[in-house]
């Protein structure tokens, strides 16, 4: 009599493959047109030691309609985006977790930050010399909700974003740790500001700023560090820490 027996474990000894090598760009990067974008990005790097500059040829031939193609970067020293004006969202950056800043200003298309939601830090690393997350001058900007899984920042930035009309997103950031001395008007944390220009503007349409509750009940939250302007609700910390938050 023959047996035959046929033996199937979950539980083999096969390893797991490594993970693949990181593929690093030493130095900083400048993109001008979606040409560069596709071909930096066909590079596949994971990360950059530098700054990332993207800026389109504005206003003769702007032809950037997304970052897709920089899907592989993970970390990256500066992100630098501006005067992108076709760009309706931020997906490309889905798998970068830190950086040493974040710009993001002049891009009158821009509806959401989607594409952040995997922002944990931002300005964090001593190596930058130039920390803080600026979202200025995006007039068509209606939400910064992907920004919801960032915990700590250096400095914070909000201004002339004229469709923005809550910080819902910024609810579970706990701590901002550093300074910085500028001129703009809206939303400043971690910052000093010095003689705001007249036609500087704010947040117009911004009258919902309960997502800093979090952060201002933080123990490590220094007062001296928000100022808040010209925008459609400008409450104090007070006025947040009580609930008074929204018009």
């Amino acid at each position: 009599m023959l047996f035959l027996v046929l033996g199937c474990s979950s539980n083999d000894d096969t390893e797991s493959p490594p993970p693949p090598p990181e593929n690093i760009f030493e130095g900083d990067v400048i993109l001008t047109s979606q040409l560069q974008v596709n071909e930096f990005g066909a590079n596949n790097y994971t990360g950059i030691t530098g700054r990332l500059m993207i800026q389109d040829d504005f206003p003769n031939n702007l032809t950037i309609t997304t970052f897709e193609p920089l899907m592989s970067l993970t970390k990256v020293g500066n992100i630098n985006i501006s005067y992108c004006d076709l760009i309706t969202d931020l997906q490309g950056f889905n798998n970068v977790t830190q950086t040493g800043s974040f710009h993001i200003n002049h891009c009158d298309s821009l509806e959401s930050l989607s594409g952040l939601e995997g922002m944990t830090q931002i300005g964090i690393d001593p190596a930058v010399d130039f920390k803080a997350l600026w979202i200025h001058y995006n007039e068509s900007l209606a939400s910064i909700e992907a920004l919801a899984n960032l915990n700590t920042i250096h400095s914070l930035s909000i201004a002339g974003n004229y469709s923005l009309q809550t910080l819902d997103g910024l609810e579970n950031i706990t701590e901002v740790t550093g300074d910085f001395i500028n001129d703009f008007a809206g939303i400043n944390i971690g910052g000093t500001i010095i003689d705001i220009p007249a036609e500087e503007p704010g947040n117009t349409s911004l009258a919902d700023l309960c997502a800093l509750q979090t952060l201002m009940s933080s123990p490590s939250f220094l007062p001296d560090s928000y100022t808040v302007n010209r925008n459609l609700y400008n409450p104090t910390i007070e006025d947040i820490l009580i609930g008074n938050c929204s018009l």
